[in-house]
């Protein structure tokens, strides 16, 4: 065998030796291609799913369609409880019948069976905007406007309206908890980032999301999970409880309670990096502004106990 031969095989054989001792080190200490690969191997696995199922979805639905050919409605109207005189609360916005309001649209309005409006509450785009200022919202990065909206409603039997109002254009877009009279005046403001959809309970107390902001880096407790974004800002959302008079009375925040009830492992999604820490622990840095998207509230009541063995009263489902 020549010189050069033998150089050769000993340059392959060695390098055969350091690919090895490196993949070995790799699925041993985490670390470069480590991730690589196993993100590799859950994306060909989901792959394979996806194409199992729509193999399967798109048989089912080729027989159904051949099997099963359109026939006219059966059902042309849904008879509500109320019968005939059944109203209906509808949600509008900056656009909303400008008819009945060319200043602003109409913020909400009750129409009936028959789609005649009843009632309506006007839009004051003017008092909406200042929501924004008494949010301490920014305009998000690359926006160049501001449109406010109403979210979740509930309405009193006394004409009342109680209304989540949310922005487009703003970080953050949650902004406030509002209260109307049957006029559209406000009796009260709530500014404290309240957003989506709430609950009112038998006392008239309200369960609200809010949308608080926490710096960047946020570590879920004292797991080796962290949150990160690209704006160094996360959501920290949660649940608050208000007065009839718009008063805070509790709250807490959701991220935190999942974090301490055991649950850090539900929010291990989307990109990550695993990294080492100044004291040689490894932490895994999960790039995720929003975890929570806490968009309902519903608090459990007696005749929902009995729906499943986990509820009790006062629960919270979100």
């Amino acid at each position: 065998m020549k010189v050069s031969d033998l150089s050769k095989y000993f340059f392959f054989l060695s390098l055969g030796l350091v690919i090895f001792g490196w993949g070995l080190a790799a699925e041993r200490y985490k670390v470069f291609p480590s991730a690589v690969i196993a993100r590799a191997q859950l994306a060909l696995e989901a792959l394979r799913k996806s194409r199992d199922a729509s193999d399967i979805e798109s048989d089912r639905y080729a027989t159904r369609m051949s099997s099963e050919p359109l026939s006219a409605p059966r059902a042309r109207r849904l008879a509500g409880n109320a019968g005939d005189n059944e109203l209906i609360l509808v949600a509008g916005g900056p656009d909303h019948l400008t008819e009945l309001n060319p200043d602003g649209g109409c913020l909400a309005w009750i129409i009936d069976r028959e789609g005649t409006v009843q009632h309506v509450w006007r839009n004051d785009l003017k008092q909406q905007r200042a929501l924004c200022e008494e949010a301490q919202v920014s305009i998000a990065p690359g926006k160049s406007s501001v449109q406010v909206f109403p979210m979740g409603m509930h309405l009193y039997e006394n004409g009342e309206l109680l209304v989540t109002f949310i922005a487009r254009g703003t970080f953050p877009y949650a902004l406030a908890l509002v209260k109307f009279d049957p006029d559209s005046q406000v009796v009260w403001t709530l500014p404290r980032r309240n957003h989506h959809w709430f609950s009112v309970d038998e006392t008239g107390f309200i369960h609200v999301p809010y949308q608080d902001v926490s710096d960047a880096p946020y570590r879920l407790g004292e797991s080796a999970l962290m949150l990160t974004a690209e704006g160094d800002k996360i959501f920290n959302e949660g649940i608050m409880v208000v007065d009839p008079n718009g008063r805070v009375v509790e709250e807490f925040s959701l991220l935190d309670a999942l974090v301490e009830s055991g649950y850090p492992a539900l929010f291990d999604k989307g990109k990550s990096d695993d990294v080492p820490t100044k004291d040689n622990c490894r932490v895994r840095k999960i790039q995720n502004f929003d975890a929570v998207h806490l968009n309902d509230v519903r608090l459990v009541s007696p005749q929902d106990v009995g729906l499943h063995p986990a509820l009790a009263v006062g629960d919270y489902l979100v």
